[in-house]
């Protein structure tokens, strides 16, 4: 489905860039228009189709995929790791100027579904965790959305965690599953 949003046309995509006071960007690219995935049931999560193609480059490249086979075989204790944008502040305030890189390990399903039990949230299984408790590091405001990389591989896109980000609980990330990945080749295949 292709939607006609307000705005869409003002939006711009700005790749291959590590600082945000940088003022040069490897490379600038308009939105055309945004996708919305089929059966899609919360706000404003749309997938974008730009105007024109990217350059790819040592600092603007394509995640590797998972294959649909492999979708639900990432064990606890893989070591992988997620890069975003947001607050470095235990407070969860702000956002970094710099983008930055944690390596977090997958924790086992039953495990994180237990402990957000308490916190009254469910795990699904479209979701996994990852943590890094050892060094108090994890994903924090601001990160939702970045990718999860484990052995090279896109696995999982940053959700949530909790509020103090302060990696006490391993953060959760929507796995790529099957059907998100069976939707992201027909985008890519048809738009």
């Amino acid at each position: 489905m292709i939607l006609n949003i307000l705005g869409v046309q003002g939006l711009d995509l700005e790749m291959g860039m590590a600082k945000l006071e940088v003022s040069v960007v490897n490379q600038k690219c308009c939105v055309k228009n945004m996708l919305q995935r089929k059966h899609f049931n919360l706000h404003f999560r749309y997938d974008s189709k730009l105007k024109q193609k990217v350059m790819l480059n040592s600092r603007v490249g394509i995640l590797k995929l998972p294959e649909p086979s492999s979708t639900s075989d990432l064990k606890a204790g893989t070591k992988c790791h997620v890069a975003g944008w947001g607050s470095t502040k235990l407070s969860g305030e702000g956002h970094s100027d710099v983008l930055r890189e944690v390596n977090v390990t997958i924790v086992d399903q039953k495990t994180c579904n237990s402990q957000y039990h308490k916190l009254r949230q469910e795990i699904t299984k479209n979701m996994l965790c990852a943590g890094n408790k050892k060094r108090k590091q994890d994903i924090c405001n601001g990160d939702s959305g970045g990718p999860l990389l484990c052995e090279d591989t896109y696995r999982g896109i940053a959700s949530f965690g909790t509020r103090k980000c302060q990696g006490k609980l391993p953060s959760v990330y929507t796995r790529l599953t099957r059907e998100y990945l069976g939707w992201i080749q027909h985008v890519m295949k048809n738009y």
